[in-house]
């Protein structure tokens, strides 16, 4: 299996735009079918689907307080 991009529906009234990686995981979003628009700009810009490195480790830092 290859990484992918796949968009399910409309169901209910929605979409479902589902990323998939080539190692099985996968992140799914909700799109209402009045904002369907956004999913054509998803096929439009990435044709070919969607590479990210994979990352081996990393950190995240705490949020900063605004000064205010």
């Amino acid at each position: 299996m290859t990484a992918m991009i796949q968009i399910h529906g409309p169901h209910n009234g929605k979409f479902i735009a589902q990323f998939l990686t080539a190692d099985g995981r996968s992140l799914s979003i909700l799109v209402p079918e009045g904002e369907a628009d956004v999913l054509r700009d998803i096929q439009e810009h990435m044709p070919y689907g969607i590479a990210v490195r994979d990352v081996v480790e990393a950190t995240a830092e705490e949020p900063r307080k605004l000064a205010i």
